[in-house]
């Protein structure tokens, strides 16, 4: 009776812990699938990249230059850890160190132009079943699942900001 919200008799507050678990099961099968299944064949065959690996590579490509410590407070990971897989890096010639032209005591990650390219090519190659997966998908619900997703990645990365507090 009260407007067809379900507020008045509290079933929207019963209904919320069934939605989460909806949420979370569909967002646990979308990564599995992803990581499974849509992305991990697209590293290549050359084998120097993996999905540890990949995700420094991409940022110094799209965001340009960091210290190894910038690259560690930006994963939330070790120094040491993230030192390792940009060594593996910099030994297939996908990224290389530069003195920093602020400081010359401290050395600058780049990606160079084969681990640029083999960016490009990995991202192109990840965005083909997702294309295939969306193709009968509206320009309008494609949007909005975009909209969505990037809404949730921002509130995600609120919330782990805030944890580490």
């Amino acid at each position: 009776m009260g407007g067809g919200d379900g507020a008045a008799d509290g079933s929207q507050d019963a209904a919320q812990p069934a939605e989460e678990a909806r949420l979370e099961r569909q967002l646990t099968l979308l990564i599995r699938r992803a990581f499974r299944s849509l992305w991990t064949q697209s590293y290549g065959p050359e084998g120097d990249l993996d999905q540890h690996n990949f995700p420094l590579l991409l940022v110094l490509a799209e965001e340009g230059p960091m210290r190894v410590s910038e690259m560690a407070r930006y994963f939330r990971l070790d120094k040491s850890t993230v030192s390792r897989h940009l060594s593996r890096l910099e030994s297939a010639g996908l990224v290389e160190t530069r003195p920093d032209p602020t400081d010359g005591r401290a050395g600058l990650l780049h990606a160079t132009r084969r681990g640029s390219a083999r960016v490009r090519k990995i991202r192109a190659a990840r965005r083909e079943p997702v294309k295939r997966v969306l193709s009968a998908w509206s320009a309008e619900d494609r949007a909005h699942l975009a909209t969505l997703l990037e809404r949730l990645n921002t509130d995600l990365d609120e919330v782990v900001a805030q944890a580490l507090r």
